[in-house]
This record gives C-alpha cells, sequence and structure tokens, in this order.
C-alpha cells in the first residue's frame, strides 16, 4: 500500500501536476485491477472467443444464488455483474484507426433494460454492445457460482480514484469510505460558472442530508485547469460534495450520459451502475422523482 502525503496550496501549478499525476497513478492502478489495459496485446488471445479473466479479480461478494442468470435476468441481477467484459469477435468499433485485437474486454459501465452493455473499451471509446455479443452472461454465472471473485459496486470502485474532496480548505483525494459503503450514488452535473448553479448546490445540500445517498458533482465545461476554481466555488455556496478531477469530468460525463448536457441534469445510479432514474434538473419534481426511485429500488 503508498500512502502519500498531501500539501496542496490552492492555485499553484505544481498542485494541478501533482494531483493530475497521482489521479492517473490511480487509474492505472484501477485499470490494472480490472484486467484492462488500452492495448490488449494479440498474444494474450485465448483459443475461446469469451474468455473468462482470471479467477482473482479483487474484493469479491459472497452473495450466491442458485438460478442461473439469463440474458433476460442479467439487467435485475446487478449484484453478479462482473467488473470487466469480453466483446465477441465478431464484434467491430465503428470508427477507429486500432485494429482491435483477437480479446478486446473492458470495463462494464452498466446494463441497459433494452438488454445492451455499456462498456469502456479504452482506446475503441465507450460502447454500447448488445449483451448476445458479449460474455457478460457466462461471467455473471461465474461470479454466481463463486468461481470468480468481483469488486462490489462496480460504479462506486471506478469513480472513487477520480473524486476530489472540497470539505477541507484545501483540495485532496476524496475518502473512499462513503462512496463505496453507499447503495445508490447521485451524479449531479452542471455549470458551477452558472448563475443557477447556487440554487442547484442549495437544493442538493438538503435533499441528501439524512439520506445515504451521496451526491457527486461532475462540473460541465471545465479543463485541468479549474481545479481549485471548482473547489472553491463548491465551498463558497457551501455545498461541500465531492468532485469529479476537471480533467476526467468530460470523459466520466461520456460514460454515464454519453454525451454532455446542455441543462443541468441528475442521475441516480445503484453502487453497481444500474441506472434509477436519470432526468434533467428541474427543481422540487426532479427531488420528487427521486424519492419515487428511491422507493421502487427498496420495495425491489
Amino acid at each position: 500500500m503508498c500512502i502519500v502525503r498531501w500539501s496542496l496550496v490552492r492555485g499553484a501549478p505544481s498542485v494541478r501536476r501533482t494531483f493530475a499525476t497521482l489521479s492517473a497513478i490511480g487509474l492505472v492502478g484501477l485499470v490494472a485491477a480490472l484486467g484492462c489495459s488500452d492495448s490488449p496485446p494479440a498474444s494474450s488471445a485465448s483459443s475461446a472467443p469469451l474468455a473468462l479473466s482470471s479467477a482473482n479479480e479483487g474484493a469479491s461478494s459472497s452473495a450466491k444464488s442458485e438460478r442461473p442468470i439469463t440474458a433476460e435476468s442479467i439487467y435485475e441481477a446487478e449484484e453478479f455483474w462482473p467488473n470487466i467484459v469480453a466483446v465477441a469477435d465478431g464484434w467491430q468499433p465503428q470508427s477507429t484507426e486500432r485494429a482491435r485485437p483477437k480479446t478486446l474486454q473492458g470495463a462494464l459501465i452498466r446494463v441497459e433494460r433494452d438488454g445492451t452493455a455499456r462498456i469502456d473499451l479504452a482506446q475503441f471509446g465507450r460502447v454500447d454492445v448488445p449483451v448476445a455479443q458479449t460474455d457478460l452472461v457466462e461471467r455473471a454465472n461465474a461470479v454466481r457460482r463463486g468461481e470468480v471473485f468481483k469488486h462490489r459496486g462496480n460504479l462506486a470502485m471506478q469513480l472513487s480514484p477520480l473524486l476530489v474532496r472540497s470539505d477541507l480548505e484545501r483540495p485532496g483525494p476524496n475518502p473512499s469510505r462513503g462512496i463505496k459503503g453507499a447503495e445508490r450514488i447521485l451524479c449531479v452535473f452542471a455549470d458551477p460558472r452558472a448563475e443557477t448553479f447556487p440554487e442547484i448546490a442549495a437544493g442538493f445540500m438538503a435533499w441528501v442530508e439524512g439520506r445515504n445517498v451521496p451526491a457527486i458533482f461532475v462540473a460541465q465545461n471545465v479543463g485541468r485547469d479549474d481545479l481549485s476554481y471548482i473547489h472553491g466555488r463548491l465551498r463558497e455556496v457551501g455545498w461541500t460534495a465531492p468532485f469529479v478531477y476537471p480533467e476526467r469530468a468530460a470523459t466520466q460525463t461520456e460514460r454515464l450520459l454519453r454525451e454532455a448536457p446542455r441543462v443541468p441534469w441528475i442521475q441516480l445510479l445503484t453502487r453497481e451502475g444500474r441506472e434509477l432514474e436519470s432526468m434533467r434538473f428541474g427543481g422540487e419534481d426532479s427531488f420528487t422523482a427521486l424519492e419515487r426511485a428511491l422507493v421502487v429500488k427498496t420495495e425491489s
């Protein structure tokens, strides 16, 4: 385990470089843990078209089920969603200058209700692939049988290394316990420079109070030089939510929403990444919709 002592001075270029470097290190470690690389070597290809990854993928969920998972039930079987999946040999990226390797796998973002899997394939992009063209069901059943370990909370694990805390005077890595321990996660996509941002922040501060639903701020229209600005802006409006490192905000927006919203947007997800609600933020109506989504999740 590597313990890093943070000594940050707001606004200094060295702070941004240090934070960027450490974030990159965290991402590399995450990708390594997932078994997903930016350039999967062709020599690693298995003779089987859809090969399972090593059984030691990390901390596992001990839950087991006697009922086999199918393509029809995989959406609801989120506790068995694997951390990584492979796509079939016949699937090709829509546009890339790179030739795909025989074995192409990536981090599972989530399974959609329409029977597609959203996958992060690194340099091949964030893509939506029919479940039938992946080994998702096979891997999920291996997890179900206890043959393959998985990290609990796919979404929580993927987001945690990218978060900056704003509750302290200086920005630093956000403690992962609160995110990884939550059943649901609320992502808020908004421009911190917008005139309405203080009102938006106040609404979410009040809504999350007393709920084990952490709100994560994914700033829009920002770049790598905006770390100190976002940190200061959140503290200025009194909303000390963790936020995605600005250099990664656009990519995380693409992963979760596919494209950047033109208006403030909210997305409620389970810690595995299953989408419970995704909508334009509209004040009280949005909070009512969030409450409804939480009730449905609890009853299910």
